[in-house]
Parts: structure tokens; sequence; C-alpha cells
């Protein structure tokens, strides 16, 4: 992904609440633990791997 793009993400994944997201998709899961790893610095991470075909 070139920088431009990551940089883009990176702002938005900062500006959003993350406890809130979790509190929406809560309802659709099974098990409530899988949110257990969703952090602001869970979600940087796996983007910063992200390729564009």
């Amino acid at each position: 992904m070139d920088d431009e793009k990551l940089q883009l993400l990176q702002e938005k994944l900062s500006a959003v609440d993350i406890e809130q997201i979790k509190k929406d998709v809560q309802p659709f899961l099974k098990d409530k633990q899988e949110l257990d790893l969703w952090s602001r610095d869970f979600f940087l991470d796996i983007i910063e791997s992200i390729e564009i075909i």
C-alpha cells in the first residue's frame, strides 16, 4: 500500500471510537471474547500488512 493511503487509514483509525465499535459488533458474535483483541494498536498493526492488488 502506498504511503498516502496508509496514512489516510491511520488517521481515520485514530479518529474512531474502538470501544463503541466493539459494542456495535458484539450482538453479532457468538464468542464475545473475540473482541478482546480489538484495540487501536491491533488495527494499526493490521493495516500495515494490507496489500492492494
